[in-house]
This record gives C-alpha cells, structure tokens and sequence, in this order.
C-alpha cells in the first residue's frame, strides 16, 4: 500500500505541471481544461505561482507546497515510524502535529489579511510545505490503519463462514 500511495501522491504532482505543458505544447484546449479542473480546489492565482514553461502550475505557491509537502511526508513515514511507537500515541501526537503546523499557516493568512503584515511567496510556500508533511504523516498512518482494520474485518468474515480451519487454510468441506 505504501509504495501506491507514493505513486499516487508523485503522479498528482506531476498532474500540477500538465496544463502549463500542453499549452506550452500549443494545446490550448486540453491546457484550460487542465486549469479548470483544478479551479475546484485552488485560486490559482497567476501571481501566487509557480511558474513552468512560461504558464503558472495548475495550483498556488501554497497548495503546491502542500503537495510536494505531502509526498515529502510520505518519504519520511518509514523513518518517523520506526522512531515512534505505533498505535493510538502515535496517532494522537501526529494529530496534535498536523493542528500546530496548521499555526504558522492560519497566522500567515490571517495576518495578511489584517493587514499587519503582506504575506510572500516565500511564506505561502513555507507555510504548505509544513502543513503537507504533518498531513501525511498523520493521514497515511490513518490509512494505513483503516486498510488494516477492513482486512481484519474481511478475515473475522471469512473464518466465521466456516471457509478457513483452524490453521487458516481453505476447507469448503466445513
């Protein structure tokens, strides 16, 4: 399952750099409907972009930080893992990660827009790349136990239909 997700997560970045692509390419048409798509859940502020080919990436500074952020996150989770114990400590300290890393964000947007202090660039991108590795953390180790859960589900299902012995091994004869 990790090494799906991992592919999951690199294959929707790489869809971050399809729109400027093809309308770099001419392909005007599948550019916009690429930019579109992603209009559901971003600004998509030209200005607020980074920028590939000479076209803004279908997403913000900030939800590309988030992203990369993420995949970054799921680099990290076998070595995070491995230093922390497994179970409900490790989920709640990862909850408790994601909601401070949620801070400097909400502070950024918040103070900008008080107008005490312009967000830039460079804070957007800081502020989603921390909150993209404290959600991966947390929200992998919540599918990861979710996966785990249903398939102990489906196992309990199956030994008390009589399909599996004692051994675990099929017997249809029962």
């Amino acid at each position: 399952m990790y090494h799906i997700t991992l592919m999951v997560a690199s294959v929707w970045i790489l869809a971050l750099f399809l729109p400027p692509w093809l309308m770099a390419g001419g392909q005007m048409v599948g550019g916009v409907i690429g930019y579109q798509m992603f209009s559901i859940i971003c600004h998509q502020m030209p200005e607020r972009s980074w920028q590939s080919q000479g076209f803004p990436l279908a997403v913000c500074s900030r939800c590309t930080a988030i992203y990369f952020g993420g995949l970054i996150g799921l680099l990290m989770y076998p070595l995070v893992v491995g230093f922390a114990a497994r179970g409900a400590d490790y989920a709640a300290r990862t909850r408790r990660w994601l909601m401070l890393s949620t801070l400097p964000m909400l502070a950024d947007v918040g103070l900008d827009w008080l107008g005490v202090i312009r967000n830039t660039f460079v804070t957007r991108t800081l502020t989603g790349l921390i909150v993209g590795v404290a959600a991966a953390l947390h929200l992998y180790h919540l599918l990861v136990g979710a996966a785990a859960e249903w398939h102990l589900a489906g196992c309990q299902s199956t030994v008390s239909t009589g399909r599996l012995d004692r051994t675990g091994e099929r017997n249809d004869d029962q």
